[in-house]
């Protein structure tokens, strides 16, 4: 037996066990991905008796911090005189609820809710009052409570730990599929987008779809596998070009052109089955969350911080993801040209 057939042999007994080890320990859904850029790296690492291209784990930015976010929302005072006064509204019962120590400990949502059922009682208690004094001062507090709404809006988008989760976790990739959540994440970005301005929201509802946001962290997900897949085929590609593989195509010898056989055989199983695939529903993701982001980052009271981390996250790193996919794809067209092989023919 000739010592190329034995290290094809070790080569190949070598992915078995790496394949056995994966099903032993459960491979999760959510790391398929870096598995197969690993395998894909590893393969060709395998034909070309050469070590690996290196791989990069790969993990998102900080996320902004609760002082970069958060805004001191205006306070309004009430004496008691004037808190007596309201006895014949909802209002009362409403103010005197917040004032209890449970009602000042406020998730960002139950806050949000909160300032939207004060404007709506106010209302109601101005269209009930018949003193004038006490209407001005009513509406003057409805002024105040208007922009304490708008930013209790952005508080619970930017600071609710759902929001956080689902737009900084490191837990996964992207899969591909139904189970990344696409749906109940436009969903959830539309919900959340039209809260503002609804005239009532049912808190159930709303805490659902932030649940949703944390539990799929589709958009964490699809970011960081945007860098994953950039650093990995930078690495891939650069390393690819070291081989040298075009220059040998002219006067290649047998060997040569088994190992250019293997090498498209394994293109073919790992990066166009596989690694494209999944890059192709990434872009698919990226363009219909976009218009529901852009609505988003249109809105003045957003922190500059939380548009900051969306851009650079959502569309530079999208863009930064495109060049390294188009630099590899372009590499193999010039072997394929060059070389005279296609895939697909296996």
């Amino acid at each position: 037996m000739t010592s190329n057939c034995i290290s094809h042999k070790r080569n190949y007994i070598k992915l078995f066990l790496t394949g056995l080890i994966c099903l032993l320990v459960a491979c999760k859904p959510s790391q398929q991905l870096a598995e197969d850029l690993k395998t894909y790296q590893q393969r060709m690492a395998s034909v070309l008796e050469q070590p690996n291209a290196a791989y990069n784990n790969v993990s998102l930015p900080a996320y902004p911090t609760l002082s970069d976010l958060r805004q001191d929302q205006p306070e309004t005072t009430i004496k008691l005189a004037e808190f007596y006064q309201l006895q014949h509204c909802q209002l009362a019962t409403i103010i005197a609820q917040r004032n209890t120590t449970l009602g000042k400990l406020q998730l960002p949502s139950t806050r949000f809710l909160y300032e939207k059922t004060i404007i709506t009682s106010l209302e109601d208690c101005i269209a009930q009052t018949q003193d004038a004094q006490l209407k001005i001062k009513l509406q003057a507090w409805l002024n105040v409570k208007s922009q304490s709404l708008i930013i209790a809006w952005a508080d619970m988008l930017q600071t609710s730990t759902e929001m956080k989760q689902g737009l900084s976790s490191n837990s996964g990739f992207i899969i591909g599929d139904e189970r990344d959540g696409l749906g109940e994440t436009l969903l959830a970005l539309t919900f959340l987008a039209q809260s503002l301005q609804s005239s009532s929201i049912d808190s159930h509802e709303l805490e659902t779809h932030l649940h949703n946001v944390a539990k799929s962290a589709l958009l964490a997900n699809l970011w960081r596998s945007q860098i994953l897949l950039k650093e990995n085929l930078e690495n891939t590609t650069s390393w690819l070009h070291q081989q040298k593989l075009a220059e040998k195509c002219p006067s290649a010898n047998a060997k040569t052109k088994q190992n250019l056989s293997y090498l498209l055989n394994v293109f073919q199983l790992y990066f166009i089955e596989k690694i494209q695939v999944v890059a192709s529903q990434l872009n698919n993701y990226h363009y219909q969350i976009s218009p529901k982001l852009e609505s988003l980052l249109k809105h003045p009271s957003l922190s500059p911080a939380f548009k900051d981390y969306i851009q650079q996250q959502h569309y530079q790193h999208f863009a930064d993801y495109q060049i390294a996919m188009k630099e590899h794809i372009d590499y193999w067209q010039k072997i394929f040209s060059q070389c005279q092989i296609k895939p697909g023919k296996r």
